[in-house]
């Protein structure tokens, strides 16, 4: 007996969700090799290496120089300045950011939550000769950093329960992996309501965050200061926090009244 043909609607459909899940997998790690990602989405090399073929055409990704794997192309980067640019939190926090980075004269960061990663999304640099600020679209695990601990601190107890449960990687030296550990220092942000950043992210920076929460009390995004350690001192980083729990708080107030 033959085998049934696929309807072409049904066939497209699984096309789609398969590309859009390789782009998923490349979001959260930049170079996958072929191999790794039929594994991850249990279907034939041959079958990813056709919508590699598609995302390609559409530079959607690229193959990674430095190994022999993909990675997003410069298409996704369209996508992602006119999706950061249409979010709301962007809107309501962006004439904040320009007040507190002339009150600072540090670089500020806005940051959203995308599952268990914090993206940001929009940034003013410091106009000092050296100064820390990532680009908009990098994303870091929740316990990484200010601005990402500013978020993880303020979600539900329970989604802070599942996250402790993942593997904590370790960016630096510095950057908390104990579960146990992790949880104690999220109590300590959630009581004093900032976190700070002890080059947990890059070597030689600094940070001090707070959250934006939402209308029901929790974190939808944070809103962060970053800079070089020889200029982000103990003193200066709680001269920095009250400012910017206060910026914070008043893009909450934007935020929400905006809905």
């Amino acid at each position: 007996m033959s085998r049934p043909q696929r309807s072409e609607p049904q066939y497209s459909l699984q096309s789609l969700e398969r590309g859009i899940e390789i782009l998923y997998q490349l979001a959260d790690r930049p170079a996958r090799s072929v191999e790794e990602l039929s594994r991850l989405l249990r279907c034939p090399r041959s079958t990813v290496y056709r919508t590699l073929g598609i995302l390609r055409r559409a530079q959607l990704v690229d193959r990674d120089p430095a190994s022999p794997g993909y990675r997003l192309g410069l298409g996704v980067l369209r996508m992602q300045r006119a999706a950061l640019q249409a979010l709301p939190v962007r809107d309501a926090a962006f004439p904040v950011m320009r007040e507190l980075a002339a009150q600072s004269g540090e670089s500020v960061v806005l940051t959203v939550r995308r599952g268990d990663f914090g993206i940001a999304v929009e940034s003013i640099e410091s106009s000092a000769p050296v100064r820390v600020v990532p680009a908009p679209g990098e994303s870091f695990p929740l316990h990484c950093g200010a601005p990402m601990k500013a978020i993880l601190a303020f979600l539900p107890d329970e989604e802070i329960r599942q996250y402790l449960r993942r593997t904590l990687e370790r960016l630096t030296p510095r950057t908390i992996t104990d579960p146990r550990r992790l949880r104690r220092h999220l109590a300590e942000i959630r009581e004093r309501g900032y976190a700070e950043s002890w080059e947990e992210v890059y070597v030689g920076a600094v940070g001090v965050a707070a959250p934006i929460v939402g209308l029901d009390g929790h974190a939808v995004a944070s809103l962060g200061i970053a800079g070089p350690v020889h200029r982000m001192t103990s003193q200066r980083v709680g001269e920095l926090a009250g400012t910017v729990m206060a910026a914070a708080k008043d893009v909450s107030r934007r935020l929400q009244f905006s809905r």
